[in-house]
């Protein structure tokens, strides 16, 4: 008896944490569709319902995919979409995280994985996979999940327990996973593949970002007017 009224209160809660998320996502995703995100801040702005094509930024937790988005809004002055609807990312000034993926209303949209059962990618129409040396994306990513932050703090006290090894083979096997899900994917629906590895981003951002302004340009026919 003890342990089914346990099992009911440990249910309870986790009803209640799946209710505030969702009517916390539900919330912000009124106020943004209402306040026009650009009215917080006039330098970035989101397109209308399906202003842009499904663009996928594909890359593995710890590749730089914050830093990238960071990057193409700035000099693109659109915000960036997501799957995820990360709060943490959203009050962090990431505004595009509480807008639908598939509304079309930011033209890169982040994701860790294109073969997710629960999310519909069919009409994508071109993706962006952002590759790191898969020992640096793990090292990282691990500090940022024992950190709670997406910057991570270097302490070598997370990789002292039996954990990390764990992790580490498990987060090697889906770099590998992602790497073939996403080129399959995009050969499936006969999609071109634009290819950014962190180590070239981090020499010259520059250039890589023209680099990829230049595939929108090309395969998708739509070309920003960069800011300065």
């Amino acid at each position: 008896m003890i342990f089914f009224y346990r099992k009911l209160f440990f249910f309870f809660i986790a009803s209640l944490i799946f209710s505030f998320t969702f009517l916390t996502v539900y919330h912000v995703r009124k106020v943004i569709s209402y306040e026009k995100i650009k009215r917080i801040d006039k330098r970035k702005q989101i397109g209308d319902i399906n202003a842009f094509p499904l663009v996928l930024l594909v890359s593995l937790p710890g590749s730089g995919n914050t830093w990238l988005r960071q990057l193409f809004e700035e000099t693109s002055g659109f915000y960036t979409g997501s799957v995820y609807n990360d709060m943490s990312l959203f009050e962090g000034g990431m505004y595009g995280e509480a807008l639908r993926f598939e509304d079309g209303q930011t033209p890169l949209v982040k994701t860790h994985s294109t073969s997710a059962p629960n999310r519909n990618f069919s009409k994508a129409q071109g993706f962006v996979l952002l590759i790191r040396n898969p020992y640096d994306s793990t090292v990282s990513e691990w500090r940022r999940t024992r950190s709670k932050s997406h910057t991570g703090i270097p302490n070598e006290q997370v990789f002292s327990d039996g954990l990390w090894d764990i992790f580490a083979r498990k987060n090697l096997h889906h770099w590998r996973q992602l790497v073939y899900e996403t080129v399959n994917l995009a050969s499936k629906l006969q999609k071109k593949v634009h290819l950014i590895y962190y180590e070239s981003l981090l020499k010259n951002s520059t250039f890589e970002l023209e680099e990829l302004f230049e595939f929108y340009e090309m395969e998708l026919n739509w070309k920003p007017e960069l800011t300065k």
